[in-house]
């Protein structure tokens, strides 16, 4: 295990709540567009949270809520192209960790570099919405 290849995933573990937290206005967009509240969706995923992959479920449902499906699926790709790419150069870095290879180190040294900027471009983004909507 090398040490870079450590600091790598300690990185991207970390920037997973900040891009988390800096999505949350998209997140608030979904429900909005969906014609539902957070808690509504959470209280939906709970009641179907036994059954094997319940955002199969939520997906749809959140659809069929929506006054104008098209540009709830717009939003709930750009929500998934926030967050996910984070998610996938986690799992790179972690399977990097215990095989390194130096291809990836280039790939992963300019991702952590994009994946800090991101949040604070998305916060800006957000800022941004707010004043425009009110």
């Amino acid at each position: 295990m090398s040490e870079r290849a450590l600091i790598l995933v300690i990185a991207f573990i970390l920037l997973m709540p900040m891009i988390w937290l800096s999505c949350r206005w998209i997140w608030t967009l979904v429900c909005e567009e969906a014609g539902v509240t957070k808690q509504e969706v959470r209280l939906y995923r709970i009641k179907i949270n036994r059954e094997m992959n319940p955002n199969r479920k939520v997906y749809p449902w959140m659809l069929s809520h929506s006054e104008n499906p098209k540009k709830l699926k717009r939003l709930i790709r750009l929500y998934n192209a926030c967050v996910i790419p984070n998610l996938l150069l986690l799992c790179l870095a972690c399977a990097n960790l215990f095989s390194p290879n130096v291809i990836f180190y280039g790939i992963l040294d300019r991702a952590v570099m994009v994946m800090a900027i991101s949040p604070l471009i998305l916060s800006f983004l957000g800022v941004i919405h707010r004043k425009i909507k009110s």
